[in-house]
């Protein structure tokens, strides 16, 4: 998990490369699609609700989500908010 704080600090769009990302968030949950597409999705810190009963990240959490091109640089982020309950 990462903070909200290190994740919107330390990402740059249209700079940030994939090995920036890497050395600054670490490893997460990646998905790449047919286009060259990849985003990469990690768990914000500050949100207690914890796992779930199968030992899994809760759902609930806040996720910070960073889209890259096929090029490798980012495009896009944004924070997406855990659902409502």
């Amino acid at each position: 998990m990462v903070s909200a704080r290190d994740a919107t600090a330390t990402i740059t769009i249209g700079k940030s490369t994939k090995a920036d990302v890497l050395n600054s968030l670490g490893k997460t949950t990646a998905f790449t699609f047919d286009s060259g597409y990849e985003i990469w999705v990690y768990h914000l810190a500050g949100d207690a609700r914890g796992a779930d009963n199968r030992g899994r990240p809760d759902s609930g959490k806040a996720e910070y989500v960073v889209l890259f091109s096929p090029a490798g640089v980012v495009t896009k982020t944004r924070i997406r908010p855990p659902p409502l309950t």
